[in-house]
């Protein structure tokens, strides 16, 4: 430290010695003045070489102190970066995972859906049929009795006209005789 005062003090020295060179001052001025700025600097130094130093220390502390803080949370943001992009790894895994699922759950749910509608198809044909035959055997069965009602009419016409009243007398007689002796027996 005593050096770098050496050093400035020559430095101020010759740099005032052209000034003084055209013999205003003379070579003691230029020492008086060496000595005043020695004595101020001097000074300067004396009083503010603790509060610089100090403040130079908590800068220096607070720098490194920002420059921890950075690395602690670079590191946290890296491992919080490593994490999501697990994270999204596994997402894809997963949903991919997922959709197979579901397609698999989907084609079962066809083939489901597919042997229902067959099964309720073969349901539906086989009431039809049934319903068909049914229908049938009443178009059958009505058609059977149209024709009877049709035949006994005709008979019965055909028996008005060609039955006399004798003939209608014997028959009377005959069925009542026949009550009588069914009532009988």
């Amino acid at each position: 430290m005593r050096s770098e005062r050496l050093a400035a003090a020559a430095a101020v020295t010759l740099a005032t010695g052209p000034a003084f060179a055209g013999g205003d001052g003379g070579f003691g001025t230029v020492i008086w003045h060496t000595i005043n700025l020695g004595i101020l600097l001097g000074l300067v130094v004396y009083f503010a070489k603790k509060p610089v130093q100090r403040a130079m220390k908590a800068r220096a502390e607070k720098i490194t102190q920002a420059i921890d803080e950075a690395q602690a949370l670079h590191a946290e943001a890296k491992a919080m970066l490593d994490e999501y992009e697990a994270k999204i790894a596994a997402l894809d895994a997963e949903a991919t995972e997922i959709l197979a699922q579901y397609r698999a759950q989907g084609a079962d749910e066809k083939a489901k859906l597919i042997a229902e509608g067959q099964a309720e198809a073969t349901r539906l044909k086989s009431e039809a049929e049934r319903t068909v035959a049914n229908e049938v055997a009443r178009a059958k069965q009505r058609l059977e009795v149209e024709v009877v009602d049709r035949a006994v009419s005709a008979a019965e016409q055909t028996i008005r006209e060609q039955l006399t009243p004798a003939d209608h007398r014997r028959l009377t007689s005959e069925y009542l005789s026949g009550l009588e002796e069914a009532a009988s027996a």
